[in-house]
């Protein structure tokens, strides 16, 4: 087999379900000059069989196997470390494609020059299919790095990279997100990359309505939950501040007069503020000081700072009420 064009990159754990399809349509592709790499995840469903299948028919298809479940990042990178093609492409083991994708995304990098190509995508729910809409790709042309970064283009499937840019940069996909890698991995590749093109040409199928996949739930406020940083015991729901340890008992004498350190500075103190006398030495003497007595308000008036005490429910409120807006509205820049 000579050198391909193309080499796409297909992770897949346990999706015996959606994983034929994937494969049927790479295989129907009117472009002829790639490579599958199929990479299965430590499967138990015999997903794996259904690609060695395809592979005694078809030497343009390859499984590989990781020993153990590693993740869609490690996934992918064994697939980088074994392509050959000279650009690059990811599938989902969800998604389809149609049968001229890559023949346009190809036609359109060897025409455009750009080291990045992004085509056209289809969304589908429920049987449905519809515009999956992403800002900044409306009409074909070149594009800029700001017309799309940290929008919804943080998807890696729909896009053809030169193999030359992943070696130029040594990019990977970290393997220490289980969220967030594609945006990461596109970030660095799109910044440096030498022309960036939106073809608009061929569809790319992406299932919304795989429950089994991350951040493909249809209902936004269900996804935002999958944001929240998993605790101690793995879990994935709303953050909670977890309850304060009790503060160790103060050993030996506390001293019986003095300011406190940090609170007050002698006359003629460098660092207002800042009490440089040492606490709790008996040798250096403090003269008491009093604490002035605020007065009783007055009757029918709230007594001064009574709302101090709901300050820090209040910001704490205020702060995920604020990420969980940024997150709703990216999630509706996708849909």
């Amino acid at each position: 087999m000579s050198r391909p064009a193309i080499s796409v990159i297909v992770p897949f754990h346990n999706a015996v379900a959606t994983l034929g399809d994937a494969i049927e349509s790479l295989a129907a592709s009117s472009c002829r000059e790639i490579e599958v790499l199929a990479v299965d995840d430590a499967s138990t469903d015999g997903g794996g069989e259904i690609v060695r299948g395809f592979a005694a028919r078809d030497a343009r298809f390859r499984c590989l196997r990781n020993p153990a479940n590693r993740g869609v990042s490690f996934s992918r990178n064994r697939g980088l470390d074994e392509a050959a093609g000279d650009r690059l492409a990811f599938v989902d083991a969800d998604d389809r494609v149609s049968p001229d994708w890559l023949a346009h995304l190809l036609a359109d990098a060897r025409e455009s020059g750009a080291e990045v190509v992004i085509g056209r995508s289809r969304r589908v729910c429920g049987g449905t299919e519809s515009v999956y809409r992403m800002e900044g790709l409306r009409r074909r042309g070149s594009l800029d790095f700001r017309q799309i970064v940290f929008k919804d283009n943080s998807v890696v499937w729909n896009k053809l990279y030169a193999a030359s840019l992943i070696r130029r940069l040594r990019l990977r996909f970290d393997e220490s997100l289980s969220i967030g890698e594609d945006l990461l991995f596109n970030f660095q590749a799109l910044h440096a990359a030498r022309g960036i093109f939106y073809g608009g040409r061929g569809s790319y199928l992406h299932r919304a309505d795989n429950p089994s996949s991350l951040m493909r739930g249809t209902d936004p406020a269900g996804r935002v939950a999958q944001y929240a940083p998993a605790g101690a015991s793995g879990c994935r729901g709303p953050c909670r501040r977890p309850a304060e340890a009790p503060r160790p008992a103060q050993s030996g004498p506390r001293p019986a007069d003095g300011p406190l350190p940090f609170r007050h500075s002698p006359p003629g103190s460098r660092h207002p503020g800042v009490d440089p006398r040492p606490v709790g030495n008996p040798s250096v003497s403090r003269p008491r000081q009093r604490v002035p007595q605020e007065s009783a308000p007055p009757p029918g008036r709230p007594p001064p700072h009574a709302g101090l005490r709901h300050l820090s429910s209040a910001a704490d409120f205020f702060c995920l009420f604020a990420f969980t807006m940024v997150v709703i509205t990216s999630i509706v820049w996708m849909l």
